[in-house]
């Protein structure tokens, strides 16, 4: 394993590159940007405090993404009664009916799946990447991507949105 230096700067440039990133996949799995908000900060202190055991075996960023989907799952395990505000991810004057109905329908899905939507489709991360952040195949992200694409046509078709 690759010890990487540990200095103000090499936090700063890894939170300036990914902290937008982070914030908006935690606000999708969580439908609420305030406790996003806490979320990627506290993401970014544990990325910090293990930022010299970081090994090369996958890029930076998808090991943010790792530590960042791990404390997004803690939390929502510890919150299993939690009623998500549904915010949206990016209406900057307010949610639109559209884009509240795309973060209804997300929540609505199971963890895991719509963990796999936010990064493809929120994040942009490439289907390898995907499969390197949630620790499998990347035939199996194929698969699952096809059919939560499916279900969220359902849903919105169901809601009356033309898809």
């Amino acid at each position: 394993m690759i010890r990487l230096g540990k200095s103000e700067e090499d936090f700063q440039e890894l939170f300036r590159t990914q902290h937008q990133r982070v914030r908006r996949m935690l606000q999708g799995m969580t439908g609420n940007a305030a406790v996003a908000e806490e979320l990627m900060q506290e993401s970014f202190l544990k990325a910090w405090d293990k930022l010299s055991y970081f090994g090369l075996r996958s890029s930076l960023k998808t090991w943010v993404y790792q530590v960042a989907l791990n404390t997004g799952r803690d939390w929502l395990r510890s919150h299993k009664n939690h009623a998500p505000l549904v915010d949206s991810l990016d209406a900057p004057g307010g949610p639109t009916a559209e884009s509240r109905a795309i973060q209804e329908a997300l929540q609505s899905l199971r963890e895991d799946v719509r963990e796999l939507l936010i990064l493809h489709y929120y994040e942009g991360l490439e289907l390898t990447e995907i499969a390197q952040v949630l620790g499998i195949p990347t035939g199996t992200v194929k698969s699952r991507l096809f059919a939560a694409k499916r279900h969220l046509k359902t849903e919105l078709l169901d809601k009356g949105f033309d898809v």
